[in-house]
């Protein structure tokens, strides 16, 4: 018996995903098999039967697949916890497993599970617990599997769940929704349920197969849209070799529309034989040829690329018409969709309407649940309304105010863009304004002293860390330590799955901020430390994010060309250190900014005042708006720090 230097309840935490989700670690053995090289998962299952010919007991249930095997006298492999020797890519398929993780999730609906493997002429057996994850046996076997080669994973189950009606309809559905397409690019590859083969074509909306050429390059396309979005993968293109391998994938741009319009591209070209693509179609080796080569490909890509966007929204707004009747006819039945005859409106005509929004903004409707739909339908009626006019009136009393050529310019603007927008913007306009009075309050305010970093300060920031620069969002807030936030920064943001993060650091970060800009490719990142305003910052708050500084940009993950960090520590005064530590730098043009310390040109420390983001940086920014705008300040006499936090939460 070995022992993995972990505990069985850290093992489980970290997998707490999984619990009482048995298909998903189901699903984590599939791919296993499929990262193993395997063309064929049999997945088979078996009940006792008593006389009456019920079934009884908890099942017989095994994953085999003819992958490589495993091999197992490299036994680090079976010491090891959240560390897989699998090198995946967010640009390819496979191997989906990347942690080390997926033969540990059988706890959730397992006592034990054992593994018998074959690769060459070795043959290994291998068994966890659940109750002791920690530990595992291993051992060489001769005769006792008859695989030639790959994987048999069998499981001692522990729970009702895995009944006959989870096999045959919830699993079934579920490996087919997670591996449509994924079959589909792989064609040669199968999954048997019970030695039956999961199929997907009736998970298949439509199809359509067409050839492209470009400057004398074929490409062979296939587009499926699906009837059911896939489980975990977005809609994507796959580019294919000629060899039937994928070369590289991308995110179709399409996801984000929130439309229901699923959808996967398959691509197949020698195009792609000898061009190794990265998510933005550009490419990073040196030996691809020369640069007029590469520049041509590029352009080819590019074209490429917009060819098939065209097709897709030429299918997507069809679509959109089709199932925007089979949505409002669907609202309609289940007495969502108010009855608006008794409004002075057709019942035909205010539904036109709802079938025109929702293939214009069909996230409006897709994000909402049951509640908010209502809501949102019976504000339409209300404003398409001829009994309730009071908000269409308002706004119309508002226009009736206006001088001609402020109508004039109304109607210009409008050209441009919505009323909504407007109203959005000036709210934002509003909001920030308050929220800046609000920060003077509680910082400068007579109660000053009570004002606290966790409870008061940092719940505000959490909600307007636009205070800090604009386009940037919330990575983290105190979630976790500072290995935790570099791991998710480095796998979610940069996408460097393989790197290490080295630091063992559990000191937690106030604010991580970044954001990607478009047009260079740089990723850009804020680290923030608030103080609350009875600390005065001297050099123990200077080490502080300095040290903070240097664990962050020590990380190889966290260093290149195009990520920066900038480290601001901030409070409401500082003493002479800080003062002669800002003098030191003026030579660098940042003093009025606070630069404090420079690691290199992309990694900086700044130190500041409240006093001056919220006078200099903020409110001069605001004062003209609220001034062209009269609006009128919100009064915050006699409001605690409490109540001030509340009531920003709460508009």
């Amino acid at each position: 018996m070995s022992k993995i230097d972990i505990n069985t309840d850290s093992i489980k935490n970290e997998l707490k995903k999984y619990k009482d989700k048995p298909i998903d670690s189901i699903l984590e053995y599939i791919w296993n098999g499929f990262d193993a090289e395997a063309d064929n998962i049999n997945i088979n299952y078996s009940f006792s039967v008593n006389a009456g010919g019920l079934t009884f007991g908890y099942p017989k249930f095994e994953i085999v697949d003819d992958g490589t095997g495993w091999d197992l006298d490299n036994t680090d492999t079976t010491k090891l916890f959240l560390v897989s020797q699998k090198k995946s890519s967010p640009n390819k398929s496979l191997p989906q497993g990347k942690d080390g993780v997926g033969r540990f999730t059988f706890f959730s609906f397992a006592s034990g599970a054992t593994w018998e493997t074959a690769i060459g002429d070795k043959k290994f057996k291998l068994r966890y617990s659940s109750d002791s994850l920690n530990q595992y046996f291993l051992e060489k076997i001769d005769e006792e599997i008859v695989l030639i080669k790959g994987t048999r994973v069998s499981f001692d189950i522990n729970t009702s769940k895995l009944n006959e009606y989870f096999f045959t309809n919830d699993l079934k559905k579920a490996i087919a929704a997670e591996f449509c397409w994924f079959l589909k690019l792989y064609p040669q590859k199968n999954i048997y349920l019970n030695e039956e083969k999961i199929e997907i074509d009736n998970l298949i909306y439509k199809i359509d197969k067409c050839d492209l050429t470009l400057s004398s390059n074929k490409f062979d396309i296939i587009y499926i849209q699906w009837a059911v979005k896939p489980l975990r993968e977005y809609s994507k293109y796959y580019f294919i070799n000629s060899n039937g391998v994928e070369a590289s994938k991308k995110t179709s741009g399409l996801n984000n529309k929130s439309d229901e319009f699923f959808h996967s591209v398959f691509i197949r070209s020698s195009f792609f034989d000898s061009y190794e693509f990265i998510d933005n179609g550009e490419n990073d080796d040196e030996d691809q040829g020369s640069l007029p080569i590469f520049e041509e490909k590029k352009k080819i890509f590019k074209e490429l690329l917009l060819k098939i966007k065209e097709t897709l929204e030429l299918n997507r707004k069809p679509y959109l018409r089709k199932i925007s009747k089979e949505r409002v006819d669907s609202w309609r039945g289940d007495h969502i969709l108010p009855i608006v005859d008794n409004l002075g409106i057709k019942q035909e005509d205010y539904e036109n309407v709802i079938k025109e929004i929702y293939i214009v903004a069909p996230q409006l409707f897709t994000n909402s649940n049951d509640e908010q739909k209502k809501f949102i339908f019976n504000l339409l009626s209300s404003l398409l309304s001829t009994e309730d006019k009071n908000l269409i009136l308002k706004i119309l009393e508002q226009v009736y105010k206006l001088s001609e050529e402020e109508k004039h310019d109304l109607e210009d603007l409008l050209n441009r863009t919505t009323l909504s927008n407007i109203i959005k913007t000036i709210k934002e306009i509003d909001h920030r304004l308050y929220v800046i009075s609000c920060l003077e309050k509680i910082l400068f305010g007579d109660e000053n002293q009570y004002t606290l970093e966790v409870e008061h300060l940092q719940k505000i920031l959490d909600e307007n860390f636009w205070i800090f620069g604009e386009n940037y969002r919330l990575f983290t807030s105190t979630e976790g330590s500072i290995r935790n936030t570099l791991i998710k920064f480095k796998n979610e943001i940069l996408r460097k799955d393989d790197e290490e993060v080295l630091t063992t650091s559990k000191k937690e970060l106030d604010l991580f901020l970044t954001k990607n800009e478009e047009t260079s490719g740089e990723t850009k990142s804020i680290v923030i430390e608030i103080k609350r305003p009875s600390v005065k910052l001297g050099k123990k708050e200077f080490d502080q994010i300095c040290n903070y500084a240097k664990t962050v940009t020590r990380e190889k993950s966290c260093n290149g060309e195009k990520i920066s960090f900038k480290f601001y520590l901030i409070g409401t005064d500082y003493d002479r250190d800080v003062v002669d530590q800002i003098k030191a730098m003026k030579n660098n043009g940042e003093e009025l900014d606070g630069l404090a310390f420079i690691f290199d040109d992309r990694h900086k420390v700044y130190i500041k005042k409240w006093s001056d983001i919220i006078n200099v940086e903020q409110k001069s920014k605001y004062k003209y708006l609220q001034e062209k705008l009269d609006i009128e300040k919100n009064d915050l006499d006699g409001k605690s720090a409490p109540e001030i936090v509340e009531e920003i939460k709460s508009k």
